[in-house]
């Protein structure tokens, strides 16, 4: 099994699919793919907690069989039972979120406004700019996932442990070497785009102004500006 060490840049996903996007200590970008079904906890009267469980079923949002477990309770910091959820559509959350003024005073839901790649982040004991170590078994070419863009072709792998070389903890911690973009007009700014302040955009030594008379060519400047140079900010 090979792995890459980096830092951890962006963490997104598609439905159950967490994306990670990892800035190695050489400067290059490398992306990894994990599966992450979230949990959840109700608590409330048994006839509304086995409504609830029955419609996830019926939305096939269930991962597994729901089961009687202990939580700390952050309010009354004492132990309580509760009901655990694993969800297997993500999506679903959303739904369950929107809804939860109609459980106020009747049952408890926790965890269910966590964003899922806070929760990935929290349940694999990782945080923004983590260095890490990724795992991940060579695949065949035919096998590997890619994403096609203009620029290359970024291979997609897919992550099978991950750890954390560092503590959130450290009050002396490295960060990556990032390549920023500075972005600003030529002229005042409550003059806007216009032809007299063109939007100047610099990177490293580089500098370009870009024309803004015309809305397509500025965008088509600037789309070429970032594929040339591909900053990370």
């Amino acid at each position: 099994m090979r792995y890459i060490e980096g830092f951890i840049f962006d963490v997104y996903h598609l439905e159950e699919e967490i994306y990670l996007w990892i800035k190695d200590f050489h400067g290059r970008m490398h992306l990894f793919r994990d599966c992450f079904y979230p949990l959840i906890y109700i608590r409330g009267p048994l006839h509304l907690m086995r409504r609830f469980v029955q419609r996830l079923i019926e939305l096939n949002a269930l991962y597994r069989q729901p089961r009687k477990v202990n939580r700390l309770d952050f309010y009354s910091n004492r132990l309580i039972d509760v009901l655990e959820i694993q969800i297997a559509r993500p999506s679903v959350m959303r739904t369950i979120r929107s809804r939860l003024y109609a459980f106020y005073g009747r049952m408890d839901i926790y965890h269910s406004d966590l964003e899922l790649p806070t929760a990935y982040m929290y349940d694999r004991g990782i945080y923004p700019l983590a260095r890490v170590r990724c795992y991940y078994k060579e695949m065949r070419e035919s096998n590997r996932l890619h994403i096609d863009s203009n620029s290359g072709i970024q291979v997609i792998h897919s992550l099978e442990r991950l750890e954390t070389l560092g503590s959130i903890h450290e009050f002396d911690y490295a960060l990556p070497e990032f390549k920023i973009l500075h972005m600003r007009l030529s002229g005042p700014f409550r003059l806007g785009l216009t032809a007299a302040g063109p939007l100047i955009l610099e990177f490293k030594d580089r500098l370009d102004r870009i024309p803004t008379e015309n809305p397509a060519e500025l965008i088509d400047g600037f789309q070429l500006f970032l594929k040339q140079t591909d900053p990370d900010v």
